[in-house]
């Protein structure tokens, strides 16, 4: 049966470079032109930093300015716009200089935003509107202040091959330029230094900045695909790590030394921009697991994230799952950027951990791991708005506050208050806890985050500690007559524990105070939600 589908066939290559730096690759027409980009990213070696723009005959497609760079934006559109250069050839250049009344630049940028004409074709359009023949020819530009202008060739146009996963590479040459070089002045000069040790800037250009294994020759189409299909490759440097490595094994290889500050911390909570560079390796890995894997669940990443933070000084060779290995790969390439400590390792692994857990909540076994993807935008447009859509509400049904919902989301839109900041900081606490502390940290703070009180509860329960579960509701119980939830969970608890005489007796008795607990310190939606679940289970119980 012929398919609706077709095969792209095209080559990219970077304008005003020799040699040539090029690539050949193949997509299907369906995607869309922000997949396109995503896709030319990855065969180019770019990192996605900058704005960028499509040029298709007279279409032009960019992202909107709004929560890109917009500075970057607006400066392409004046710098190009023939107002703003009528303006330069009226500056007198014997000066050796141009200046520019502000406020004349405000209104010219006013005006080119006023008359910009609204495009009918977004990022959101399928290539296939637009192109549509053999030979057919486009540009794309990437990074508007170094401007990377790539030309892109349609070669051929085909049907897909039968079992083929696309997109793939098929060929190319020499790597792509660094980020923020300079440009292609910039990037020349770079070239020419690397060659000469005892050059007066080659300390800082090419050790501190550049980095000395920078090799503009080298293109390994395994590391591309790689790239392509969300897997990290594992670069040149971390194969001889693996030929190298001893007793410590490749990540303890790349470690610092602990020091008495680093010891002190518990969390990272409210660190977690200092430590985004590791925990985005380990999440953006399992994101891209997940896509290929459908029925990885949140027990088998939190299986593998226990069994990393436990044998991280183990040699490679002893992690058995393709996932294991993808995470380890993700984090020496983080540790080559930059090292951190065994501590600051441990935490981050705690910080997943507690990041699973604080999913829980979901009736999903795959909470985390969907979610994960609709964070990294990994998602086709279709799945990202259901995703949204269904977590929107599973979390309304169970009465999550607007404010956390916004936040499970990513969207920022509502201030989180301080109470719920200081709850996400009890819990990820809490969750870096041993086993041996925990016990005592809930009973000093469980009044706090009810909830938490909740997780624990079952955490104990799975391992059928009905006594440990007994003497943290009498204490909790002992400091507040308020929490009527953790009499019924005491209650709860007797049952577990063939007690049917009590736990009748406690469940009855936080039954009879929410029934007479006032309307302002519990709304009475809420209230007869909780009495319906209670007296369900009471009625189980019986």
């Amino acid at each position: 049966m012929k398919s609706d589908k077709r095969v792209l066939q095209l080559k990219i290559t970077l304008n005003d470079i020799t040699p040539a730096i090029w690539r050949r690759f193949s997509v299907e027409d369906s995607i869309t032109f922000k997949n396109l980009h995503k896709i030319i990213q990855g065969v180019m070696g770019w990192e996605d930093y900058h704005m960028y723009e499509f040029n298709i005959g007279n279409e032009k497609i960019a992202p909107e300015e709004d929560g890109f760079n917009h500075a970057e934006a607006m400066f392409r559109e004046l710098h190009n716009s023939p107002e703003f250069i009528e303006v330069l050839q009226q500056q007198d250049m014997s000066k050796g200089h141009v200046s520019i009344d502000p406020k004349q630049m405000n209104q010219l940028m006013q005006k080119i935003k006023q008359d910009k004409a609204k495009s009918s074709f977004t990022l959101k359009t399928r290539i296939s509107k637009l192109i549509t023949s053999e030979k057919q020819a486009f540009t794309y530009t990437y990074d508007f202040g170094d401007s990377w202008e790539h030309e892109v060739i349609v070669e051929k146009i085909i049907e897909p091959e039968e079992g083929k996963k696309y997109p793939f590479c098929t060929d190319g040459e020499r790597s792509c330029p660094p980020e923020d070089c300079g440009s292609m002045s910039g990037y020349y000069d770079l070239m020419r230094i690397r060659k000469n040790k005892n050059h007066p800037e080659y300390k800082r250009k090419i050790v501190e900045w550049l980095g000395e294994d920078y090799d503009p020759e080298l293109f390994i189409i395994d590391w591309v695909n790689a790239r392509l299909h969300g897997k990290r490759p594992v670069p040149l440097w971390v194969n001889k790590k693996l030929d190298e490595q001893d007793d410590s094994g490749l990540l303890g290889s790349l470690l610092r030394e602990d020091n008495d500050s680093i010891k002190q911390m518990k969390t990272l909570f409210n660190k977690e921009e200092e430590y985004e560079d590791y925990l985005g390796a380990i999440e953006f890995t399992i994101a891209n697991y997940f896509l290929e894997h459908r029925n990885l669940k949140d027990k088998d990443v939190e299986r593998i994230i226990k069994n990393l933070k436990k044998n991280y000084l183990q040699n490679i060779d002893l992690f058995e799952t393709e996932l294991e290995r993808e995470i380890i790969d993700a984090l020496c390439m983080a540790l080559q950027e930059k090292s951190i400590t065994p501590h600051e390792l441990r935490l981050i692994f705690d910080y997943i951990l507690w990041s699973i857990d604080n999913r829980t909540w979901v009736p999903d076994k795959q909470a985390f791991v969907k979610w994960l993807p609709y964070f990294f935008e990994l998602y086709e447009d279709k799945e990202m708005r259901n995703y949204h859509i269904n977590l929107t509400k599973i979390a309304r049904r169970m009465g999550v506050p607007h404010a956390q919902i916004d936040m499970l989301l990513n969207r920022g839109e509502t201030e989180i208050d301080e109470g719920e900041k200081d709850k996400s900081k009890i819990e990820s606490q809490f969750f870096s806890l041993h086993a041996d502390e925990k016990f005592n940290f809930i009973v000093e703070n469980g009044l706090l985050n009810p909830y938490l009180v909740q997780s624990y509860i079952l955490e104990l329960d799975k391992t059928k500690e009905f006594e440990t579960v007994e003497r943290l509701c009498k204490k909790l119980m002992e400091q507040s007559n308020n929490f009527p939830m953790f009499e019924f969970l005491l209650g709860l608890n007797y049952n577990c524990l063939k007690n049917p005489i009590l736990a009748k007796h406690h469940m009855e008795n936080a039954v009879r105070t929410i029934e007479e607990c006032p309307a302002n310190l519990l709304p009475a939606e809420e209230r007869e939600k909780m009495l319906q679940q209670m007296k369900a289970e009471i009625r189980r119980m019986s």
